[in-house]
């Protein structure tokens, strides 16, 4: 929907405590190309910001218009500050939205226009982006839309790297805002319901969605992002693209004859996907190539997915980037499905190892170019000093379930075998009995330990005493436990030897279906993530059944655990191990909490067997580190990516089932 009315945007810089990350975004505008000298630059900043911040602000030398400088009083927080940053939009008609951490292209403001241009009027259209996405945020997958030969494609994901707003557009989504539905969170993706509530980009997800509408990406990025730590943020270089430098004869097409939509997920639309694939025409599909949608999300009677099917109806291979192009060219193969959702498995067909390949056949084109003889001479003196770690014992380490009862009325029987292959050998169950009375039940493998009141600090220490194991797990009545999971926290510790304690996908059990609550990368935390979350999101997310942990880290914690509340819930206890050691992630399943209540069904082992040394992944980190570095200095996107990620978050820990065994995965 094309309009002649002459656009004007106002560039809108939001700022706050970096005054590195302002002053490279403020060379950036200086630096860009503009139709006129009557530009309008803002640049507003938080209340507390630094008089660093606010002297660069004020001598920045702006040549192409007139310059406002917007002082908070108080600190608005960064969903409030664009709120209000947005608000602008009344003032001058649209609106460029700039965070600090951003780069431009020269050719932003070009772009800008003709965008608004081509779809400020749009019904369709909540948002314009000058970032174009090269990887997903559900889950850090490659994304590349469809190329359609235009110079833009839609998707229902809000940009907050650079966006654009029409005073319209904005006014639509503040009228919602204050509308009952804002804050209805079961329409979200999983990883998005993760953001928390002082994420405005959270809002506008739900916006988006409950509207059916979308945001404008441009094929080719007018806006990098750094991830300099802040707020919301702590991935630096993960979303870096390259810059487009068109600034004429921009080719757009509009959404109701765009043949590159995609939804929340960063999937493909099907309707696009059927105009371009006669053989799914005739069927009513969700397509979750990602694997990232929940039960409540696949609404239709046919799923297109990565998961492999007892019964598929198509089938496609996985040799084409980006993954959608399979299907589109018709590539032959078991790695994409058209199934009916009953009949898909909760094994993946793409295949896990996929990013190793992908590393592989750089490694093989450019090592030779980037790699020096130094570098690898200093990698195999670090590999040498580390194979000393590597020998692996395989033994059962003990042990310790705990069960707290707050009334007697609870039923013990709890526990569910799911996908159980064989019983754990050597573990001991304790119940920690807070209730008033006496608890009665037949089960000559349990002990119970009577607890005066509600500290679980003082319980659990009596169980060790009693016990004396290496792992420690707690499970409340009702709750379903995976038999599996004491075999797999057994292997992780013992040979994965950083690893103090970790948690697993979260999971619920629908309609007999067990239901992935998000995917593995948006339950990973690094300390500082992990350390902002509110007592309400580790309940819901790091609930105890979800998490298991080495005696060590509890032994490490008795000094702070003196110091504070007694121990009731996860919220107690999590903020205190975080202190310790980082919390690892595996991509399995440990338990679900008070889900059903099922016949107890345990066994017991005599041995208490110690740890051995397995693996130190501090030395692994540092020998990868080494050398992937001078990728990372030279720019080389992808190692830049597996740079930055190694020495920010811990990895992954997956499953590959040809060996049976655990690996890091980055």
């Amino acid at each position: 929907m094309k309009t002649s009315e002459p656009f004007k945007p106002a560039i809108v810089v939001v700022a706050y405590n970096r005054v590195k990350s302002l002053r490279r975004l403020l060379n950036s505008i200086s630096g860009a190309r503009y139709p006129s000298q009557d530009i309008p630059l803002v640049i507003s900043i938080d209340g507390g910001a630094t008089e660093e911040v606010i002297n660069l602000a004020s001598d920045f030398q702006w040549k192409y218009g007139n310059k406002e400088i917007l002082t908070r009083d108080n600190n608005l927080g960064l969903k409030e500050h664009i709120y209000t940053c947005g608000n602008l939009s009344s003032r001058y008609g649209s609106v460029i939205i700039l965070e600090d951490d951003l780069l431009l292209s020269p050719a932003f403001y070009f772009y800008a226009i003709e965008s608004l241009k081509n779809f400020g009027d749009d019904p369709k259209v909540a948002g314009i982006s000058l970032y174009s996405y090269r990887i997903t945020e559900n889950g850090f997958h490659p994304f590349h839309s469809y190329d359609d030969g235009t110079d833009n494609y839609f998707m229902q994901v809000p940009s907050s790297w650079g966006e654009i707003w029409t005073d319209k557009q904005w006014a639509n989504f503040m009228d919602w805002i204050s509308g009952s539905n804002a804050n209805n969170d079961d329409m979200l993706p999983g990883y998005v319901s993760q953001w928390p509530e002082t994420s405005w980009k959270k809002a506008f997800f739900r916006y988006l969605i409950s509207t059916n509408t979308c945001f404008v990406y441009p094929s080719r990025a007018y806006s990098t992002n750094f991830g300099d730590p802040g707020e919301h943020t702590d991935r630096k270089g993960l979303f870096q693209v390259l810059l487009s430098d068109k600034s004429v004869n921009f080719n757009f097409k509009q959404f109701s004859e765009s043949e590159s939509i995609y939804d929340a997920w960063f999937e493909m639309d099907s309707d696009c996907l059927k105009a371009k694939v006669p053989a799914l025409q005739n069927y009513d599909f969700t397509v979750d190539l990602n694997n990232s949608k929940s039960l409540g999300h696949l609404k239709t009677k046919f799923i297109l997915s990565g998961k492999k099917s007892n019964k598929p109806i198509l089938s496609y291979g996985m040799e084409m980037t980006p993954m959608i192009s399979n299907i589109i060219h018709d590539i032959g193969g078991n790695n994409i499905c058209l199934s009916k959702l009953e009949d898909l498995t909760d094994d993946y067909a793409i295949p896990k190892h996929e990013f190793y390949y992908v590393t592989s056949s750089i490694h093989e084109d450019i090592f030779d170019d980037i790699i020096s003889k130094k570098t690898v001479e200093r990698g195999n003196r670090l590999y040498e000093s580390m194979k000393s770690d590597m020998e692996f014992n395989q033994l059962y380490p003990r042990v310790l379930i705990v069960t707290p009862i707050y009334d007697n009325s609870q039923y013990l029987q709890m526990i569910e075998e799911i996908n159980s292959r064989h019983q754990y050998p050597n573990y001991s169950h304790v119940i920690l009995n807070f209730s008033d009375g006496a608890l009665e039940f037949e089960a000559n493998e349990i002990e119970i330990i009577r607890c005066e009141n509600d500290d679980l600090r003082i319980g659990i220490q009596a169980a060790i005493k009693l016990v004396e194991p290496e792992i420690i797990y707690i499970i409340r009545s009702g709750s379903i436990l995976n038999m599996d999971a004491l075999n797999m926290a057994s292997y992780i510790f013992q040979y994965l030897k950083d690893v103090m304690w970790f948690n697993a996908v979260p999971f619920t059990i629908e309609n007999n279906h067990l239901e992935n609550l998000c995917p593995p990368s948006q339950f990973r935390y690094n300390r500082q993530s992990l350390a902002k979350l509110t007592p309400s999101k580790i309940q819901r997310s790091l609930y105890f059944e979800n998490v298991i942990f080495k005696r060590h880290i509890w032994d490490e914690s008795v000094g702070l655990l003196a110091e504070n509340s007694p121990i009731t819930s996860e919220s107690d206890l999590w903020p205190i191990f975080n202190q310790i050691s980082e919390l690892y992630s595996v991509d399995g399943y440990l338990g679900s909490k008070s889900v059903v209540q099922h016949p107890l069904s345990l066994s017991t082992g005599k041995n208490k067997i110690p740890f051995t040394r397995g693996i130190s992944f501090s030395k692994i980190r540092k020998f990868l580190s080494t050398l992937l570095y001078p990728g990372y200095r030279w720019h080389v996107p992808l190692i830049r990516t597996m740079y930055s990620e190694l020495n920010r978050i811990p990895p992954l820990i997956r499953h590959d089932k040809l060996s049976d065994s655990y690996y890091f995965e980055w």
